[in-house]
């Protein structure tokens, strides 16, 4: 049996613009390990709050509790805790298709890509279920957690033929599983990430932010992928001694950065922040942002600095390098090379620039624009 925990709420409202392009009424099922603290996770609990909110009938099922991406989930989205290990989870998300009939269901993530299409087989072995399968894929291979989450990359050649369509959050990521890992080109489909920046403080101007003091922010996990030691080394090569570094994020790399810092001589130019769920006052309190990832999917923090004007300085690193538009939108620099990093946030102090284009460009993530993309998607798929 599958657990139900929170029942839903009456959806406080219908905004029009969602209204007006609503077809009829869908019962969409989101599947997810759970709500921790992630970028794929805020996704999933944006998006069921968005669908929810243009009329349809949302499930949001996950495989256990957790308290970091709730406050995304709006009041109108049915909950679904299957409460067990990776083998019961498929039994009772079997039991979920087949009792509850949702029309479309959306894995996101690799592992929980490879649960759902099991537990749809069974789903349909053992009593029959009219559910469309949705895969999506939301980083590299490199990034895969855990044997169940590293194996949703060799399988993405089946997997991807078995879903009626499996959604990347980047063209970088679609030619990442179809080249390397073979995946059916021909039924996947790239949807960039939804973003709240309607939460944003942007800067009102240039002069706006060219008078907040020279403060460098980066929000990210503390790990080797994000590659905070070329951040670090770069602000030991930044001319101006003034300017700080506030990193926003926790992680095991962080003793290592820290004595990094010791023996570059800039310990005393970063301010360790630690983990905040949302960092929109941490964008509204600098004048440039960096991203020093060694890859990237997407890269939400990118998209987050643009909603609030920031000047973004990014390695070109996949995703962020579609978000800001080839360097139309910031400053792309090479991965893992201190001096070009250096030089370009200099610049984004030194002339941090007009934010309206950067406020322009953040409109084309806004999570009811993304939501309306997925719409699009699953009446496509249903009308086949």
């Amino acid at each position: 049996m599958f657990i139900d925990t929170k029942p839903p709420s009456a959806a406080k409202h219908v905004p029009a613009a969602s209204a007006s392009k609503l077809t009829r009424r869908r019962h969409v099922a989101i599947y997810l390990p759970a709500l921790i603290g992630g970028g794929a996770e805020r996704v999933a609990a944006i998006l069921a709050t968005e669908l929810s909110a243009a009329g349809h009938h949302v499930t949001l099922v996950v495989d256990f509790e957790a308290p970091q991406n709730e406050g995304f989930v709006g009041p109108g989205v049915e909950r679904v805790t299957l409460a067990g290990a990776h083998s019961s989870d498929v039994i009772r998300l079997a039991d979920f298709l087949k009792k509850r009939q949702p029309e479309i269901v959306l894995a996101i993530g690799a592992a929980t890509n490879i649960k759902l299409v099991a537990a749809h087989l069974l789903a349909k072995l053992t009593g029959g279920t009219s559910t469309r399968v949705v895969l999506s894929y939301h980083g590299p291979s490199s990034h895969g957690t855990g044997w169940l989450g590293w194996l949703g990359y060799p399988l993405a050649s089946l997997l991807t033929r078995y879903a009626s369509r499996t959604i990347c959050v980047s063209d970088d990521l679609v030619r990442h599983l179809v080249q390397d890992w073979r995946a059916a080109a021909k039924r996947i489909v790239r949807i960039y990430n939804p973003i709240t920046i309607e939460r944003a403080q942007p800067a009102a101007d240039a002069a706006a932010l060219a008078s907040r003091p020279p403060r460098v922010i980066a929000v990210g996990r503390l790990v080797a992928q994000k590659d905070f030691a070329t951040l670090i080394a770069a602000m030991a090569l930044l001319p101006r001694t003034d300017a700080r570094l506030a990193i926003y994020g926790e992680g095991p790399e962080q003793p290592a950065l820290s004595r990094l810092a010791e023996r570059l001589g800039v310990a005393g130019r970063i301010d360790w922040c630690g983990y905040v769920n949302e960092p929109w006052n941490a964008y509204a309190s600098g004048r440039c942002f960096v991203l020093s990832s060694q890859n990237d999917a997407f890269g939400n923090v990118v998209v987050e600095a643009l909603a609030s004007g920031l000047p973004v300085v990014s390695t070109a690193c996949g995703g962020p390098a579609e978000i800001l538009d080839g360097g139309r939108f910031g400053a792309l620099v090479p991965v893992g090379d201190p001096a070009a990093l250096s030089v370009a946030v200099a610049r984004a102090l030194e002339q941090p620039g007009d934010p309206q284009p950067r406020l322009e460009r953040a409109r084309d993530f806004a999570a009811s624009t993304i939501a309306a993309h997925y719409e699009a998607l699953f009446e496509e798929i249903l009308s086949v």
